[in-house]
């Protein structure tokens, strides 16, 4: 319904205004409403789909990460559990130790 402000409204001349004046703040608090509910869901759609900056390329794995990951596969093979894997994986890190400290007392 559009406000028709002329003489061809059923309103009386004092009502005009005062229709007017309430329904403007209505007509700005929907917009405001729309703004505020379109600018929510572009931020749910960007937390949604986070952008990638980086190029995905696999990281390096250190020394002691490719040691923790030789044992751990053993360890899995083996079936170890509970402290027995506790003491093969201690007795794996140090022997891994030993051998990479041989080559540098040499």
């Amino acid at each position: 319904m559009l406000l028709a402000l002329d003489g061809a409204s059923n309103f009386p001349p004092n009502q005009k205004l005062e229709y007017s004046m309430k329904l403007l703040p209505t007509l700005i608090a929907a917009v405001f409403a729309a703004a505020s509910f379109s600018a929510l869901a572009a931020d749910a759609v960007t937390a949604a789909a986070p952008v990638k900056t980086e190029a995905a390329a696999p990281k390096k794995m250190t020394a002691q990460q490719e040691k923790m990951k030789a044992c751990n596969m053993t360890a899995k093979e083996k079936a170890l559990k509970g402290p027995d894997r506790k003491a093969f994986m201690k007795a794996c890190l140090k022997k891994g130790k030993k051998d990479s400290a041989a080559p540098a007392a040499k």
